[in-house]
């Protein structure tokens, strides 16, 4: 891989500026991981809806904070 270091959940690539990005093998592995995390929100969800409104109504309670 040619990232320095990870996000803490899915570990998705994040770069430093000295970093060379592998973009064929840093961007896929991170939409794998994506692809492999929706299936298990929706699978811990009781209400369709649940997750849906989750990142806007949070957006809007920091962004009003």
């Amino acid at each position: 891989m040619a990232h320095t270091n990870q996000t803490a959940n899915y570990n998705l690539p994040e770069f430093v500026a000295t970093d060379k990005p592998a973009w064929l093998v840093d961007f896929n592995d991170a939409m794998d991981a994506i692809d492999s995390a929706i299936p298990n929100i929706a699978l811990t969800t009781t209400d369709p809806g649940e997750g849906v409104n989750l990142a806007p109504n949070h957006f809007i309670a920091v962004y009003e904070a």
